[in-house]
């Protein structure tokens, strides 16, 4: 947690310097930072069921966003996460000792989502799809049960709601993101998707 909270502490400095730096008024586009928490929904075939079980928490990822707006209602942001996932199998032998199986549990996340939102006010809702492309950047790890992971890609899809102020816009949002490839590289395993469900808070600079 001491490391999560340096990291956000520079970028949070470095989206401060950068929105300092820029024209505030009536400019098309805007960058920032953005933190959140995920929970992954690994979905194993029944094969995975049989001898062993999912165990699905709660992650965490930061990263940069751009916005840019392409009229009133319009804009494209494109996004990069780091994303820490914490999915994985659990496997047990006759003897009750447990193995576990990490599901991609850090990914370089590549998005562009757009976007449509209420084209004015202060406050305005919106909806959100884009594709993202998942890229493992953890090592294997040193045990026997461990294998290697493929990268995904991914749709993602969601809503938000978007609070302007003056220097910046503020955006909770909430985003699932729909894994289409599978991801294992198990020989135990056939196949498994990885999807996510992630509630993220973004401060973009105006």
């Amino acid at each position: 947690m001491k490391s999560f909270a340096l990291v956000f502490t520079f970028l949070l400095f470095s989206f401060t310097s950068v929105s300092q730096e820029e024209e505030i008024l009536h400019k098309p586009w805007g960058i920032g930072i953005s933190i959140g928490v995920n929970h992954t929904n690994i979905i194993a075939p029944q094969s995975v069921i049989e001898i062993g079980e999912v165990d699905n928490q709660l992650g965490f990822q930061l990263g940069f966003v751009a916005d840019y707006q392409l009229g009133k209602m319009f804009s494209i942001a494109p996004k990069i996460e780091l994303s820490f996932n914490e999915g994985e199998i659990v496997l047990a032998d006759i003897e009750g000792n447990e193995s576990r199986y990490d599901v991609l549990p850090i990914t370089m996340n590549l998005m562009t989502h757009f976007t449509i939102k209420k084209p004015e006010g202060k406050v305005k809702p919106y909806f959100f799809a884009g594709p993202n492309l998942k890229v493992p950047i953890s090592k294997r790890p040193k045990v026997s049960t461990s294998f290697y992971h493929s990268y995904d890609f991914a749709i993602d899809f969601g809503i938000g709601v978007e609070k302007s102020y003056s220097k910046f816009n503020f955006s909770p949002e909430l985003r699932y993101s729909y894994g289409l490839l599978n991801v294992n590289q198990n020989p135990r395993f056939q196949s498994m998707n990885f999807h996510q469900v992630s509630l993220v808070f973004s401060l973009v600079g105006v």
